[in-house]
């Protein structure tokens, strides 16, 4: 069977720090002009990044200039003076977003103590701050601290009950542990009294990590509803039904894309699967060539392997099978190895028939050790 599309839940729990519009400082009237025209250009250029400096070398307390200065900077990567800029807007006034976005480039520096105490001081002045919430969620997952995670949701949900951002990481953390059924009934639950598309596509992938495909399938035609010509639910829906083997309708929702955007590197890849599936090498080998001179990738590796080792170029297969493996992470995930596996004995295969045998032989042996015989 063909790989499918891999897909993560990615969850961004840490809001980056947004522009504060200025407030008149006091004696400070020809610096709020100068910040109220960077806010008009508001577009993270030099330009604006130079009225904000003329308004603070004109008034050095003018606290909103220099936090928006500080996310010109952080969003430039700068962090070091951006966390300089944010601690003076801090020192001058403690308004909230002031110390989210101070305790955002304390995290993104590494340095989540800092960045923790920030976040609560951000949830004390303002009690409904889910952008604090979320962070702190966010920092107690990547300790694995699981149960203090899901608390901190479990509020931002008591604030804001459809809150999507929190109940998509809710379920990341619950699939983390291992919990899909209870990941799959906690998003059931939500779809109950609020149909949004990105749960029900977080949802199908559930299921199809179940392998429950008839279940996956009809949550993402819930969602291609609400949104037809959605990129996401269009290649999960691809997955779905290639991993059911029905690959017509598989190319037909990968053609969606395609007829949206013809360089979608990942439906041309997974298009070129499915035409290999589908024993139509021309068109794997077309679609496969077209998706690597956009971006290299696995499946179109894989698929242009598959192809010509059909074709009884084996030469050739074993060329793109050893580049289908070496662009996989060095580090495996469940999926990562599965991928790693049909690589390695579809490379075993070729092997043995390019007459090498010992080759053939380590192969089969690293694919076994995936799982992949």
């Amino acid at each position: 069977m063909l790989n499918s599309v891999k897909f993560i839940f990615l969850i961004s729990a840490l809001i980056t720090s947004s522009y504060c519009y200025a407030q008149k400082a006091a004696g400070c009237d020809e610096a709020s002009a100068l910040v109220q025209k960077a806010l008009l250009v508001g577009d993270g250029s030099d330009e604006e990044a130079e009225l904000y400096e003329k308004a603070i070398d004109q008034c050095p307390t003018f606290a909103e200039a220099l936090h928006n200065l500080g996310v010109i900077a952080s969003e430039s990567g700068d962090y070091s003076k951006a966390k300089r800029l944010f601690a003076k807007a801090v020192s001058l006034k403690q308004d909230p977003n002031f110390l989210l976005s101070l305790a955002f480039v304390h995290f993104k520096e590494g340095e989540l103590d800092e960045a923790i105490e920030l976040y609560h001081q951000a949830s004390k002045k303002d009690p409904t701050s889910i952008t604090a919430y979320l962070a702190l969620a966010r920092i107690n997952e990547l300790r694995r601290n699981y149960t203090k995670a899901i608390e901190l949701l479990d509020h931002i949900a008591k604030i804001d009950s459809t809150n999507v951002a929190a109940a998509k990481f809710r379920a990341a953390i619950l699939e983390k542990q291992g919990l899909t059924d209870e990941a799959i009934k906690y998003l059931s639950s939500y779809l109950d009294t609020t149909p949004n598309l990105e749960i029900y596509v977080d949802l199908s992938l559930l299921y199809i990590k179940k392998s429950r495909l008839e279940a996956a399938i009809k949550y993402l035609l819930k969602a291609s509803k609400i949104d037809p010509t959605n990129h996401e639910v269009n290649l999960v829906l691809a997955t779905a039904y290639s991993n059911k083997e029905d690959f017509l309708s598989a190319k037909k929702y990968l053609q969606k894309i395609l007829d949206q955007e013809p360089d979608h590197s990942v439906a041309l890849a997974n298009l070129a699967l499915v035409h290999a599936q589908l024993k139509d090498f021309d068109q794997a080998l077309k679609f496969g060539d077209k998706a690597n001179k956009i971006e290299e990738s696995y499946e179109a590796d894989m698929a242009l392997g598959y192809s010509y080792s059909y074709l009884m170029n084996y030469k050739e297969a074993k060329n793109y099978f050893q580049k289908a493996l070496k662009i996989l992470p060095k580090d495996l995930d469940e999926q990562g190895r599965q991928k790693a596996g049909l690589a390695h004995y579809n490379l075993s295969i070729t092997l043995s028939h390019l007459g090498a045998a010992r080759e053939s032989e380590r192969e089969a042996k690293l694919a076994k050790a995936l799982g992949v015989e």
